[in-house]
């Protein structure tokens, strides 16, 4: 199953029938929806003067905007992760550091799963667990 968000014509569908009082059972078979999407919608997107389609596409464009974005591996932001898995830094810290310093958000895993051939993957700058 694939997810699409909703556009504009089904939010305005949604205003005017919960304006009528329907239930969002009836608005979800109407448009072919999942009942929950429908009450999340009306959820998410409630304001003072209740749901209204516009304001509903203006919240969502605004999140859409505000959340995190796919960052690029440049080769700034590769030294600068070499350096300090070279001074003993673990994945964990190193994202934590760049989300702090307003530089780069940074998955830990991204980290971890870099292509190999790069400096900064090598498995001689890992720290190694000792084994027992």
């Amino acid at each position: 199953m694939t997810y699409t968000h909703l556009p504009p014509e089904e939010r305005h569908y949604i205003e005017t029938r919960h304006k009528l009082k329907n239930s969002t059972m009836i608005i979800a078979c109407a448009l072919g929806r999942s009942q929950s999407t429908i009450s999340r919608e009306l959820r998410r997107n409630r304001g003072q003067r209740g749901y209204r389609h516009q304001q509903a596409h203006s919240k969502d464009q605004q999140r859409h905007a505000d959340k995190a974005k796919a960052v690029k591996m440049t080769s700034v932001l590769v030294s600068e992760i070499d350096t300090l898995l070279k001074q003993q830094w673990s994945p964990e810290q190193i994202s934590g550091r760049l989300r702090q310093e307003g530089k780069a958000s940074v998955c830990h895993e991204n980290i971890y799963l870099c292509p190999l051939g790069t400096s900064m993957c090598s498995k001689t700058n890992r720290p190694v667990a000792s084994s027992i």
